[in-house]
């Protein structure tokens, strides 16, 4: 049997990347921390119910999870990470990350960006 390490261990930080649309967004440059399975359910749980409160837990989920982002104010400063920001996103760049932070990329990657743990 062969040995494996598909367990995400703390500390494990993956970078992530979406690409610019134009005339839509300048896409976004982020490091982020896996979002577990059931943690994406405490956002679907409210999906077709309470919309509002789906996408205030969205924008929590992916406050959690980001380290970093390449988003920056009006004065070229770094933007803060806060649910605020994250819900100013295009609708389309919101999604798009939360499925970045979703869809974990393959282990080898996950290890050469990781911390031990």
């Amino acid at each position: 049997m062969r040995k494996t390490r598909s367990r995400i261990r703390d500390g494990f930080n993956y970078p992530g990347n979406i690409e610019p649309v134009p005339g839509e967004h300048d896409g976004l440059e982020f490091t982020y921390r896996p979002v577990l399975a059931e943690e994406s359910g405490e956002v679907y749980q409210h999906r077709g119910v309470d919309n509002a409160a789906m996408h205030e837990a969205l924008r929590q989920a992916i406050k959690t999870h980001l380290v970093e982002w390449s988003e920056i104010d009006a004065k070229d400063a770094p933007l803060p990470i806060t649910a605020e920001n994250i819900g100013a996103l295009p609708s389309e760049l919101l999604w798009a990350l939360w499925n970045k932070l979703t869809a974990a990329p393959p282990l080898e990657d996950a290890l050469k960006n990781s911390n031990p743990g």
